[in-house]
C-alpha cells in the first residue's frame, strides 16, 4: 500500500491537496498513441473531490507539508501529480 500527501494539479491552475493510500488507482492504462496515462475520473473525484483547493502552488505545498507532519509514515512523502494539468477538474466530475 502506497501512502502520501498528494497535490493534484488541474487547469487553472488549481491545486487540490489530499492524503491517500491508493493514489495509483487514478491512473488507467498508458496510452501509447499520445504517450499519456488515461485517467480514472471516479477515483480522481473520490480522492480529490472534497479536497481543499488552492490557486497558488506555494500555498498548496505549505498546506501539504503541514498535513504531512501529522501522518507518522508516508511512502511517497508530499508529491505533485501534474499528469492531467491540461484538464479542468470539472471534466473529471462530469465523467465520474
Amino acid at each position: 500500500m502506497e501512502s502520501g500527501v498528494y497535490i493534484f494539479v488541474t487547469r487553472g491552475p488549481e491545486y487540490r491537496v489530499s492524503y491517500s493510500t491508493c493514489i495509483y488507482t487514478i491512473y488507467g492504462d498508458f496510452n501509447d498513441l499520445n504517450r499519456n496515462w488515461n485517467p480514472v475520473p471516479d477515483k480522481i473525484v473520490e480522492i480529490f473531490g472534497g479536497s481543499k483547493v488552492f490557486t497558488s502552488k506555494t500555498d498548496a505545498l505549505n498546506f501539504a507539508n503541514r498535513l504531512a507532519e501529522d501522518i507518522p509514515y508516508l511512502d511517497d512523502g508530499v508529491s505533485i501529480i501534474d499528469d492531467f494539468d491540461s484538464q479542468p477538474f470539472s471534466d473529471f466530475i462530469s465523467r465520474a
